[in-house]
């Protein structure tokens, strides 16, 4: 099993959380603000990362 940070599991706890709520997943951008992140390509790396580790497809 690979090591997931505390920010990767906070994005799957997001999206998780997100969908259950409204039914869809959430935009990165969403995704973005909800991490506080100011760019989305930071999230977006964050998102490939767990994409490559089958964690999110």
């Amino acid at each position: 099993m690979e090591f997931i940070s505390k920010k990767q599991q906070a994005i799957i706890d997001f999206i998780d959380n997100f969908s259950f709520e409204f039914q869809y997943p959430p935009s990165i951008r969403e995704i973005a603000v909800a991490m506080g992140h100011q760019s989305i390509s930071t999230t977006h790396g964050f998102i490939k990362r767990l994409e490559n580790k089958k964690l999110l497809s």
